[in-house]
């Protein structure tokens, strides 16, 4: 019995620890050597773009970009110590269309204003 709950245990485990990987549609960290893919897929010319980011990322600094969808658009988020400018140039390059998402809009839901 107690082997059991213990399995049941165990895999629920597991599926939560499942889930919570499910959240982002890709995960890309932006090194001063490169750039890896952790979790994902994105285009080949977004890859290009980032490892010419790298060249002026500081050494001390890892960039985390991550696709998160909400409310079915996919949204860049970036890791905290990123400044506003390298932030707006991933955007600027990122290709939405590739995901389906052509048009974005960033307002806020109504119940978030």
């Amino acid at each position: 019995m107690v082997l059991v709950c213990l399995i049941s245990l165990g895999a629920l485990l597991v599926v939560a620890y499942w889930q919570s990987l499910g959240r982002y549609t890709f995960v890309l960290m932006i090194e001063k050597d490169g750039v890896r893919m952790l979790k994902g897929h994105v285009p080949d010319s977004f890859i290009t773009f980032c490892q010419t980011v790298s060249f002026i990322t500081p050494a001390q600094h890892r960039v985390i970009v991550r696709g998160d969808r909400h409310l079915g658009q996919l949204r860049l988020t970036f890791s905290r110590h990123v400044d506003e400018t390298t932030r707006q140039k991933l955007r600027n390059q990122f290709p939405y269309s590739a995901y389906g998402n052509a048009q974005l809009d960033w307002k806020l839901p109504n119940h978030l204003e």
